[in-house]
């Protein structure tokens, strides 16, 4: 499997992927998520989001040109979230992209660098980030929650979630 690379992409230096005086491969895969239907997602080091029907590549964001994705998961509704670290978090269904970053700039800071996601049995999405702690959102009241040291959590840097049977994270 190749992941396409266009020619006038502005982040590539032209040769293998390598983003311009950074030095890392920009195709490095940093998220995997395998849906339901057999269809593999790989989010990567700098080039955003793909898509693997088992035949052909997909390029999701790639008329945004969304960086670097770690997290990745599909909810009940049979949506693919996933988390960019310069952009905060998305919502992909069919062929529409949503940044929650942007479309609710009025409300509280949505996370930034997002490296992980699960959802709870109610619809609640929780998102570990680099450096704002653990977020929790409700889709149905489309509100966020943070929790961090001023809220009595004890770490900002959350780099792996996972919900028990019993539903407590």
């Amino acid at each position: 499997m190749t992941l396409p690379v266009p020619l006038d992409y502005p982040d590539f230096s032209g040769t293998n992927g390598f983003l311009p005086g950074v030095g890392y491969d920009s195709y490095a895969v940093y998220g995997l998520y395998w849906d339901p239907k057999g269809d593999l997602w790989l989010g990567t080091a700098g080039a955003g989001l793909f898509r693997y029907d088992g035949e052909k590549v997909v390029w999701i964001n790639e008329a945004e040109e969304k960086g670097v994705v770690r997290a990745i998961l599909q909810d009940q509704q049979g949506k693919i979230w996933f988390g960019n670290n310069v952009e905060g978090i998305y919502q992909y269904e069919g062929e529409t992209l949503t940044n929650y970053s942007s479309q609710n700039a009025d409300k509280q800071a949505i996370p930034f660098g997002a490296l992980c996601m699960v959802e709870g049995e109610d619809g609640v999405l929780w998102i570990g980030t680099f450096d704002e702690g653990l977020w929790k959102y409700h889709p149905s009241s489309d509100t966020w929650i943070q929790f961090s040291p001023k809220t009595g959590l004890d770490a900002l840097y959350i780099s792996s979630l996972f919900i028990e049977t019993s539903g407590r994270i």
